[in-house]
């Protein structure tokens, strides 16, 4: 569902709001028309119309993607890359049963499609294809972003619309909307009962039989495992200047300087 910057939270005021509303909502008619506001003459310049658009949806995207957009001097105070935070500890038992979990199409609608059908662990956790394959096979209007250090993002998914902090409200979403697994959870417990490795795993695990609460638990718990390690970048920030190439620091410098 389209939400507005209003309603999380972004501080626009209601003209942009209303904008943003009529761009999201409206389909264009053909591609020798776009439309106009309400009131507004059919002979307006297409290109101010179009300009209009541009600056509402930006309105919307960039407070999502945390784009910088001020003087020179708060770019430069602007907070840069530092070494990946520690992780918390990790039950080992639930990141073994989540393990099983991510690999098993059972948590599909139709049993067909694991999660590690879209995040590949040899493309880096990710399907490497331009548009993800959305459920049942259809494509999806994104591609799919990389699992790997999902704990350290602020948002998830590509149009920031659950806190990175809230993963198991981020994996219940890729199990039941339509365009990704598109199974209920209730169905899902079932099938899950039915086999009594999952059943006697689950017990030993959460002490009780698989639930929906605990199903979302054990993966979560597997990805907090799913972490870069030893990259040459994060050497590098901790102290280690030869982790990275002359050209790759020149690269970092331009990253954080000129090619903002």
């Amino acid at each position: 569902m389209f939400e507005s910057p209003r309603q999380q939270g972004s501080g626009a005021n209601d003209t942009a709001v209303a904008q943003i509303d009529w761009c999201a909502r409206e389909p264009p008619s053909d591609q020798s028309e776009l439309w106009a506001t309400a009131g507004q003459a059919k002979d307006t310049p297409i290109c101010s119309i179009h300009q209009r658009r541009c600056k509402a949806l930006l309105l919307l995207v960039i407070p999502i993607a945390g784009f910088s957009v001020g003087t020179e001097e708060q770019r430069k105070a602007s907070p840069q890359l530092a070494p990946l935070p520690a992780v918390e500890a990790v039950d080992s038992r639930q990141a073994a049963l989540g393990r099983l979990l991510f690999f098993d199409p059972r948590l599909s609608g139709n049993a067909s499609l694991s999660c590690a059908e879209c995040h590949v662990p040899e493309k880096g956790w990710a399907d490497g294809l331009p548009l993800s394959q959305g459920y049942p096979g259809s494509l999806y209007l994104r591609n799919t972003p990389t699992v790997l250090n999902a704990f350290d993002k602020r948002f998830a998914f590509w149009d920031g619309r659950l806190a990175g902090a809230d993963m198991a409200s981020v994996v219940r979403d890729h199990i039941a909307e339509a365009h990704f697994m598109q199974a209920d959870g209730r169905l899902v417990i079932e099938r899950l009962r039915q086999v009594p490795a999952y059943e006697e795993g689950f017990r030993t695990v959460f002490g009780g039989e698989p639930t929906y609460g605990r199903i979302l638990n054990a993966v979560v718990a597997y990805l907090k495992t799913l972490r870069s390690r030893e990259v040459p970048l994060d050497r590098y920030l901790a102290g280690d200047q030869t982790a990275l190439s002359p050209q790759a620091q020149a690269g970092r410098g331009l990253f954080h300087g000129k090619a903002r």
